[in-house]
């Protein structure tokens, strides 16, 4: 109970995957041991130190070589010389798979292929679980599949049975293996997900909610779930908790704004002000009203012109991205879980507030912006680089003082 406790173990799935303390902590011991113990046979019998140090080696290799069976090489599977994989790699766009031959959201093994012809995928976890993230592949699973996957960019299903979900749209059977040691991998049924989204792309309207949490979340899920909210004429914004910590200039970015808390007089001024330029509050509070009507929502949902824009990718690397945003004006919405992760910075003419789109991705407001660059540089990091360049500055100052 208590590793659970500590941090990466406390997301560690299986705890089997401490071996790496073994794997980092055992070297170290063997080699104080070998000193220790060479150190005192050398003095005992006068035996030379390197001696004692060949004699420990050939106990090593006769141990691998000969009393431990040889490990047994296998055939390497190139993933084009899977049917379905093969399909899929000629396909050049940029887009996500998702395998449902796996028996849970959090299943790895049907991915080993695609990762190697640099082609994403949809899952829960493997090592490291991400709560929210698997969360929402759970919600998205009971309620509209298709549009749940198509936000986080899949553009590809692949199954090792027939499916019936709405949105899909079959491509074909390929052939399949039941006896491949990751079977999972060769489906052999692919589909493609008609909700498909880009990578990223930007559209003019936002919904910003304002409230808890886990209030926020929960409306928004549902939102999202609604038949008649089209990701291609708007994004949900998860806000902070009171209309306080906003000014006028940041709410009038946003075309509507769902209101989850109790507000006082100040807020209730700035709202007035942002329904009197234009903004769509709900509840209608200043028409006596303090509920929202599901037919209010799909409504409004129907009345949004379609603005969708595909954005083009400059550069796609682990810690850094760049959009070309051509001097567009409104939000660029991203299939990437940036706004999860403390330490992303957003830049473009100045720094960007990164925001929680959809309920998982990201999203940043653009205004004229010739492109937006993401970088990862948490303080975490920036922390450890200084304390590992003292440590080896100190190092080599006691070899140089000690040589």
């Amino acid at each position: 109970d208590l590793f659970f406790k500590l941090p990466a173990f406390s997301q560690l799935r299986h705890i089997e995957r401490a071996v790496f303390m073994i794997a980092f902590a055992s070297p170290l011991i063997a080699g104080s041991g070998f000193m220790v113990f060479s150190e005192k046979l050398s003095k005992r019998k006068k035996i030379n130190d390197v001696a004692i140090f060949a004699a420990v080696v050939a106990l090593i290799i006769i141990e691998v070589l000969l009393l431990q069976p040889f490990p047994k090489s296998l055939p390497v599977t190139n993933p084009k010389d899977i049917a379905i994989e093969n399909y899929i790699s000629k396909d050049t766009g940029k887009f996500r798979t998702i395998n449902l031959a796996l028996s849970t959201l959090v299943g790895a093994s049907g991915y080993n292929y695609l990762s190697q012809l640099g082609i994403g995928t949809i899952k829960g976890g493997s090592g490291i679980w991400f709560n929210d993230y698997l969360t929402y592949l759970a919600i998205g699973q009971q309620t509209n599949p298709t549009k749940f996957w198509g936000l986080l960019n899949n553009k590809y299903v692949i199954s090792d049975k027939e499916l019936a979900l709405p949105g899909l749209k079959f491509v074909s059977k390929f052939e399949e293996c039941k006896d491949c040691v990751i079977w999972e991998a060769y489906g052999p049924y692919l589909y493609e997900n008609l909700d498909f989204m880009p990578r990223a792309y930007i559209v003019d309207d936002a919904f910003l909610v304002i409230g808890p949490e886990e209030n926020a979340k929960r409306i928004i899920y549902s939102l999202i779930a609604d038949n008649n909210f089209d990701p291609k004429k708007s994004v949900i914004i998860q806000g902070k908790g009171s209309v306080s910590q906003y000014n006028l200039g940041e709410l009038k970015k946003y075309k509507v704004i769902i209101l989850l808390q109790q507000i006082d007089q100040l807020e209730v001024n700035i709202l007035r002000e942002f329904v009197d330029s234009g903004g769509i509050l709900l509840p209608k509070i200043f028409d006596g009203k303090t509920t929202i009507n599901q037919d209010e929502i799909e409504n409004l949902f129907r009345s949004l012109n379609k603005t969708f824009a595909e954005v083009n990718i400059l550069i796609y690397e682990n810690n850094k991205a760049v959009y070309d945003t051509s001097n567009k004006k409104g939000f660029l919405v991203l299939s990437e879980r940036f706004s999860n992760f403390p330490g992303w910075k957003a830049i473009g003419n100045d720094e960007k507030e990164i925001l929680k789109a959809n309920a998982i991705t990201t999203a940043v407001f653009v205004d004229n912006d010739d492109k937006i660059t993401f970088k990862y540089s948490p303080s975490s990091f920036r922390n450890g680089a200084m304390i590992s360049i003292i440590a080896s500055i100190m190092i080599m100052v006691y070899f140089i003082y000690n040589g």
